[in-house]
Parts: C-alpha cells; sequence; structure tokens
C-alpha cells in the first residue's frame, strides 16, 4: 500500500467476502508488516553469512585434513623405512665377525650381536660390561669409557676378558650428551 506520504508500506491482511441484499463485499483487516519484513531480511542476511563462514571453514578444515593425511604418510614411509633399516643394520651387526655390544651410560649391556666365550646373549644383556673384564684392564676400559663419554670421540683400548680372550675394543659413541 502507498503511504500518504508517497512511499510503499508492505501489509499483511485477511479478509473475507459477503454476499449481503445482492451486494458483494469485502470486510478485513490489514497493518503494517515493515518490521516483519525487517526481520526477515535479516534472517536472509544472517543466513547467506552462516553459509559463507561454513564454507569457508570447511575449505579450510579440507586443506588441514589434506595436510595432514600427507603428513601422515610422510610418517608412516619414514616409520617403514626406519623399520627396513633396523632391519639391514641387524643382520649386519649379527653376520659381523667382531663382538659387537651397546652399553647405557652405566656401561650396562643392551645388546649383544653374538654370545661371547661360553656365554649366552641373554645372560650378558643386563650385565655390566666391566664384570667381563679381567680385575688389571678394568681402571684402564673404565678411564677410556669415561673419555668417550666425555668428548664424544671415539675411544680404543686393548684388554683381556674374563673368558681368556684378547680384545681390541672400539668405543663409539652413539650419543654426544
Amino acid at each position: 500500500i502507498r503511504h500518504k506520504e508517497g512511499h510503499y508500506v508492505p501489509v499483511g491482511g485477511s479478509g473475507r467476502v459477503v454476499h449481503e441484499a445482492g451486494e458483494v463485499r469485502v470486510i478485513g483487516t490489514i497493518g503494517d508488516i515493515t518490521e516483519r519484513k525487517r526481520v526477515e531480511q535479516a534472517f536472509r542476511q544472517l543466513h547467506h553469512e552462516l553459509t559463507e563462514r561454513v564454507q569457508e571453514r570447511t575449505a579450510e578444515l579440507e586443506t588441514a585434513n589434506t595436510a595432514l593425511r600427507e603428513r601422515v604418510a610422510e610418517t608412516e614411509k619414514a616409520k617403514t623405512e626406519l623399520v627396513e633399516s633396523e632391519a639391514k643394520l641387524t643382520r649386519l651387526l649379527e653376520n659381523l665377525p667382531d663382538f659387537v655390544t651397546v652399553v647405557d651410560r652405566q656401561a650396562t649391556i643392551l645388546y649383544a650381536n653374538r654370545p661371547a666365550s661360553g656365554v649366552s646373549i641373554e645372560s650378558l644383556l643386563g650385565s655390566t660390561g666391566f664384570s667381563h673384564i679381567e680385575g688389571e684392564y678394568i681402571p684402564v676400559c673404565r678411564k677410556a669409557f669415561e673419555s668417550v663419554l666425555l668428548t664424544g670421540d671415539v675411544g680404543r683400548v686393548e684388554i683381556r676378558s674374563i673368558y681368556d680372550e684378547s680384545l681390541d675394543c672400539r668405543l663409539v659413541p652413539f650419543e654426544s650428551d
């Protein structure tokens, strides 16, 4: 409906047709629905904005998921390569003619590539490396071991084991701390 000031006003109404005395009349009411139209427009605008935000966030999540899937694939590949590398190293160590042990900072044997003379690998593991050395060689071996831990440099010491073996030992640090 056109307002008396010239602008148009949205209205809503209801009515009914009445037949009286041969005449047709319409009886009804109308009301200004400007506020309702404004609220509807605000809802449409909000819906549009929310739809855009959802689409943007969905795109961000898809990008993040793609990056995560790539990272997981890289990690799995690295894990597989590490397992393969460890298997190769284990095969190599187990077939060396030399006796190889890995010890911690307290000289506890963590790994042995083969049994010592008359001693199983199982009985070597967890024991102290110095306990397999003849007493007179322990001080020089302990000094070389401590030097390797302190400097991170490869050490060398000649010793005799309690199994009556003369050994030319290389002490190779795996960690520099």
